[in-house]
């Protein structure tokens, strides 16, 4: 995370004199090509603002920082979709076994003792 201070801070009066406007800053080259989201499915703008009012989906976020598209299908290269999202313990468990893969949990390790309180240093 990075905090800005002093004439950088978002609510500088000054910043506008230091800090280029959004139609002044250069195109970012490291922009995905693939768009996550099909143009269809998304909502229409109500302000030209660059500013989101609702949070990126994760398939986006995903496509920004990897440079990768979550939802291509890896077989036919096709936009995956929701089939169904499963909350039901007894629906997973059922769906789960449909595609064999296993119903319960694994098991964890068991806890590691503490470190080693004195060791055999010669000071």
């Amino acid at each position: 995370m990075i905090r800005y201070h002093g004439v950088l801070a978002p609510h500088a009066a000054d910043r506008a004199l230091i800090v280029p406007s959004a139609s002044e800053a250069p195109e970012d080259d490291a922009q995905p090509s693939v768009d996550p989201t099909p143009a269809e499915n998304a909502p229409p703008s109500a302000h030209p603002t660059p500013l989101r009012s609702t949070p990126m989906t994760w398939a986006r976020l995903l496509a920004r920082v990897f440079l990768a598209d979550a939802l291509l299908c890896p077989r036919c290269s096709a936009r995956m979709q929701w089939v169904a999202a499963l909350t039901d313990p007894d629906s997973i468990r059922i769906d789960l076994a449909g595609v064999g893969l296993p119903v319960e949990a694994p098991t964890t390790a068991p806890p590691r003792p503490p470190p080693q309180q004195e060791l055999d240093f010669d000071y």
